[in-house]
């Protein structure tokens, strides 16, 4: 029956693209609900043609066929999180940095703004809900900043000692510049790791980032951006410390979740040149964005359980 259902969905969306003069005579279905909203065949059919468009693929069958699943989860956890950011009235969020969002997005495709706006409008879609869906993911983030705050100060002695045993020991500081993909952790994740790697593959990091991760990083393209080695986990940099520039690390697997990384750069800094108050904020800005995406991963997941979510 669930496979039943599956091809039904796949054959109206695939009317919904292809045979246009059909369109008046498929019925706009509800295929899930999330407590009180609602996700139509048309919502889905929005998404997918937003995803596709917005990271320059074409759209054709095999394209909406392999993204159905991801656009139907995307538009659960939009729903989530617009109702946990509507709750506690989150309004605050920096409007140029939507827009640097959106413009780098669209250069990262190797689009212009235009292109991506001509788009949007030929297809039939108001960019200004996409505008709106990159707005909630800042507003997300100052909700979890606002809710934990208070939980991410970094113990100060600890980074001190950490400075001051790079010194001692005299030797070269290396960095990493590094993006994720961060997927949850849940029964289905042998298979979620190999969809993972095959856009990867076929379609480059950042495709995946977009189809896939779950981080805050996302609205980033996932970038991380320089990390001193000394800043990273074993298990991390176990998995990184071989890999050449360009490469994409082996999943990595966490309590809640699994991560990918990509080494886009590394450098190396003489001990002579290093600027001690620059090794330091970077320090606590890692440490605090770390505990910052743990508690956003972890409040979702919370929220999560805690809704009635119905396929049908």
């Amino acid at each position: 029956k669930l496979m039943t259902r599956i091809f039904k969905l796949q054959i109206i969306l695939f009317i919904f693209f292809f045979n246009t003069n059909l369109y008046s005579y498929v019925e706009n279905k509800i295929i899930v609900k999330v407590d009180d909203k609602i996700i139509t065949t048309l919502d889905v059919e929005r998404e997918i043609k937003t995803f596709l468009i917005v990271n320059n693929l074409e759209i054709n069958k095999k394209n909406v066929v392999s993204t159905k699943n991801l656009s139907i989860n995307s538009l659960i956890r939009k729903i989530i999180k617009k109702k946990e950011i509507k709750k506690y009235n989150i309004e605050e969020y920096n409007s140029v940095d939507v827009e640097n969002h959106i413009n780098n997005l669209a250069k990262s495709k190797n689009m212009s703004l235009k292109i991506l706006k001509d788009k949007f409008k030929t297809n039939n879609l108001n960019f200004n809900d996409f505008r709106e869906d990159v707005k909630s993911e800042f507003l997300w983030k100052s909700l979890i900043f606002k809710l934990y705050a208070n939980q991410i100060e970094v113990n100060p002695i600890e980074i001190e000692n950490e400075i001051e045993n790079q010194i001692s020991n005299k030797k070269k500081l290396k960095y990493y510049d590094l993006s994720e993909i961060e997927i949850v952790n849940n029964p289905e994740i042998e298979n979620n790791i190999k969809k993972v790697l095959s856009v990867i593959k076929e379609k480059g990091f950042e495709t995946a980032v977009s189809m896939f991760s779950i981080s805050p990083t996302k609205v980033n393209n996932g970038k991380l951006g320089w990390v001193e080695e000394s800043q990273l986990s074993e298990k991390y940099l176990k998995k990184i410390s071989k890999m050449k520039i360009g490469n994409t690390s082996e999943p990595i697997n966490s309590i809640n979740s699994v991560i990918f990384l990509k080494v886009n750069n590394i450098k190396i800094d003489n001990q002579k040149n290093l600027d001690v108050e620059k090794l330091k904020s970077e320090i606590i800005r890692n440490k605090k964005n770390e505990k910052l995406q743990l508690f956003s991963n972890t409040h979702f997941a919370k929220i999560q359980n805690s809704i009635l979510i119905e396929k049908r």
